[in-house]
């Protein structure tokens, strides 16, 4: 994966029982530029950008990885959108297949985690510090309880892992839903499962449960591991995004200035997958690139580095490009 360009998929088939360096690159949060590039710099082509890719090979890498799980950005904000989707879902591919190991691989690093100048690379965190849809994804995929769903064959694959100290005790529920919000199938048991520390459990749904009317196209998951003390719970798409049958519709939003902070609120009536949210402002988000549910509110706060009492926010999600 990216010297030689296979596909992400091959952290699924290869995995060791350390990895000790993997990453991909991506482009940092447009703020980055402000200060280092003219606006009419920010091309791919022009040689005060490049000078900022280290990498032979870079731009034409990250094109070629979006171009097999993502639709074609049309201008440069879409292209830092789709490259850092892009980053995070190849590294995560890689955790999820290290973690889910049955305990064969007990670590992994992943390359890099900052920047110490404005560039487009590996890193999860960009110059300025702010997060890539990497760092945010990574809140999940290295929980010391993990949860996951994945495909293979026709089956449907539920795992927790617990890296905890402590032994978990609860009931794992996995929901199926279209992207109105409508579930279409629940699976389960309420038989309590009980997981010692760095143990593993592995269930799955057969394809004649669960696939004969629908496709993976058409659905997002809901896993949930039910605790005493509370739940873990987990969404995800399954298959290639560019394959997600998305529609466009509008996400309704609210902002109000508190004080210190912005409070952004979001809701729409379709599901749509990775919203990023992008003030132009250098400053801290809550959480940024995640899925919204149909018909729930979702609010996030930004902590912009100076104050500033207005925003120009832009909201941007995988279904603007169906």
């Amino acid at each position: 994966v990216w010297h030689d360009a296979a596909p992400f998929e091959n952290y699924q088939e290869q995995v060791p029982r350390f990895m000790s360096e993997f990453g991909f690159q991506s482009f940092p949060d447009p703020s980055v530029w402000v200060g280092a590039l003219r606006e009419e710099d920010l091309d791919t082509n022009a040689v005060e950008f490049r000078a900022h890719q280290k990498h032979p090979k870079g731009f034409a890498l990250i094109s070629q990885y979006i171009d097999l799980d993502f639709p074609l950005p049309t201008n440069f904000t879409e292209l830092t959108y789709l490259s850092q989707l892009n980053q995070a879902r190849g590294v995560c591919m890689g955790i999820e297949a290290q973690r889910t190991s049955d305990r064969y691989c007990m670590g992994s690093l992943f390359w890099q985690l900052n920047d110490c100048w404005p560039s487009i690379s590996w890193s999860s965190i960009d110059f300025k510090g702010t997060w890539k849809a990497l760092q945010y994804a990574l809140k999940e995929e290295y929980n010391p309880i993990y949860l996951s769903t994945k495909q293979l064959g026709d089956s449907l694959f539920m795992y927790v892992v617990n890296d905890s100290r402590e032994p978990i005790i609860g009931t794992l529920k996995l929901e199926i839903f279209n992207f109105d919000g409508k579930r279409l199938g629940i699976y389960g048991t309420t038989a309590t499962k009980t997981l010692k520390s760095n143990e593993m459990l592995e269930e799955w749904v057969l394809p004649e449960e669960w696939n004969n009317d629908y496709s993976m196209d058409e659905i997002y998951t809901q896993l949930t591991f039910e605790m005493p003390e509370g739940e873990r719970s987990v969404i995800q798409t399954l298959g290639s995004p560019k394959d997600l049958k998305l529609t466009p519709q509008e996400i309704q939003q609210e902002i109000i200035w508190k004080k210190d902070h912005f409070e952004v609120t979001l809701l729409a009536n379709h599901f749509h997958v990775n919203v990023w949210l992008n003030s132009q402002m250098t400053g801290k988000w809550t959480d940024n690139f995640f899925h919204l549910i149909p018909g729930e509110t979702k609010t996030v706060s930004f902590y912009p580095e100076q104050d500033n009492s207005l925003m120009q926010l832009q909201v941007l999600s995988l279904n603007t490009f169906y």
